[in-house]
């Protein structure tokens, strides 16, 4: 077994693995105590009066035949004045596209496609060259959502008294969110991310990400910074890169929250994490020189871009620390057999040995706990707290799916997209 006395040097590396991933903790820690000073969210009356620019909503759709109509009530029922609504459909099942002709109308219509080139941004692009030459600002929603009828004002007023060029609402994932441990693990998972830490990073004047969905984006900027980007397989973080870097301004509103659909087995959960992993690391390797060498970024958005972008890394590092702490009590405990490791560890690296094999396996995991704890007392959804566990064992099963994609996005220039699947049940 390598990495303990005499071999110093190889130590050092697990030192320097767990010290990197502890710092990761380290943050959430910090965002974690800070985001409990915003208090709970407190859902706010909706003006509906004053400018109401036409907005056009894009809703792509990929064989999603069971949430057709869920999704077309919801957006045909929206109460704004100037809207109009394209359905960029990309479906192959011969079910989803008669479907949704049913809802063609004054104020719908069905863009589709034969051939999925591009992925979502594709379908969106293509969407986009067919808009009313009226629409000012676009707003894109996934399959599995389905908003309040006053969804476009409250992104509209947003828009307008932030001064953003795009403003970002709060993904729940509450549908079906109690059918099992995946969906239970991924519901509380989302309450860190989304009421925690994008929360925090906004009010330090950091990086704001746009999600792929519950968006609006005013139309000029998207065609000045080129439109979706096909060659990626998260558009969402792409344009979020190339917003930036042009100094244009992203809005997160947590009042504005739509609920969509966890993936309710492992195995589509783990592709949808596989591509998120790969593709955000890849589009960051893309864009991070011209991140960090644009003047309109300032330093704090520079530190999360690279934080973040490169996050997925973590699972790289944390697997081999956890590994190694493994291997290393296994063998205090003499389940299995290689050299001493007291010696390796205190007397050539001190407490920075004891930290890594005793307190950092027990430091990282509790921050992610407190992350959740203060996510759910914002969101009034304490009640869920045992919840956590399923957030835990399901962040542990996909460590390693993330690491392998994470490399996959430091190395490869191509990735391919997994349909999420939508079962349409509440």
């Amino acid at each position: 077994m390598l990495l303990v006395y005499p071999y110093a040097i190889e130590t050092a590396i697990w030192l320097i693995v767990t010290a990197i991933v502890s710092l990761w903790a380290t943050r959430i820690y910090l965002h974690s105590f800070y985001a409990a000073t915003f208090g709970k969210i407190i859902n706010v009356k909706v003006k509906k009066t004053g400018p109401a620019p036409f907005v056009t909503i894009f809703l792509p759709i990929y064989n999603e035949h069971e949430v057709v109509e869920r999704l077309m009530k919801s957006f045909t029922s929206v109460e704004y004045p100037n809207y109009e609504i394209i359905v960029a459909d990309d479906s192959t099942d011969g079910i989803t596209l008669p479907m949704l002709k049913k809802w063609k109308g004054a104020k719908v219509r069905i863009v589709h496609r034969e051939k999925r080139s591009g992925f979502k941004a594709g379908a969106l692009n293509n969407a986009i060259a067919q808009v009313n030459p009226k629409s000012e600002y676009f707003a894109v929603f996934d399959a599995d959502y389905a908003p309040e009828p006053d969804i476009i004002w409250k992104m509209m007023n947003r828009m307008i008294e932030s001064d953003a060029q795009v403003v970002q609402g709060y993904t729940e994932q509450k549908v079906n969110s109690g059918k099992n441990i995946f969906t239970k693990g991924i519901s509380v998972g989302f309450a860190p991310y989304c009421l925690v830490d994008v929360p925090v990073r906004q009010r330090m004047n950091g990086l704001v990400p746009i999600f792929g969905t519950v968006f609006m984006i005013n139309r000029d900027i998207l065609r000045k910074v080129g439109g979706f980007n096909e060659a990626s397989i998260t558009e969402d973080w792409d344009l979020a890169s190339k917003l930036i870097q042009q100094g244009y301004r992203i809005v997160y509103d947590e009042i504005i929250r739509v609920s969509g659909e966890c993936p309710d087995t492992f195995s589509s959960l783990a592709k949808q994490q596989i591509r998120w992993s790969e593709g955000i690391t890849r589009d960051t390797r893309h864009n991070v020189i011209g991140v960090l060498l644009s003047k309109k970024v300032n330093l704090m958005k520079k530190i999360d871009y690279v934080f973040y972008g490169f996050g997925s890394i973590n699972c790289i590092f944390g697997s081999i620390s956890y590994i190694i702490v493994l291997s290393i009590l296994l063998m205090e405990f003499g389940l299995i057999h290689g050299p001493q490791v007291d010696k390796g560890l205190v007397l050539w690296f001190g407490q920075a040995g004891i930290f890594a094999l005793y307190i950092a396996p027990i430091y990282i995991p509790v921050a992610l706990i407190l992350a959740a704890l203060v996510g759910l007392y914002r969101e009034s959804r304490l009640g869920k707290a045992h919840w956590i566990g399923y957030m835990l064992l399901v962040n542990t099963l996909l460590v390693p799916f993330i690491a392998f994609a994470s490399l996959r996005g430091l190395f490869l220039e191509k990735g391919s997209w997994s349909r999420t699947p939508k079962k349409g049940v509440d």
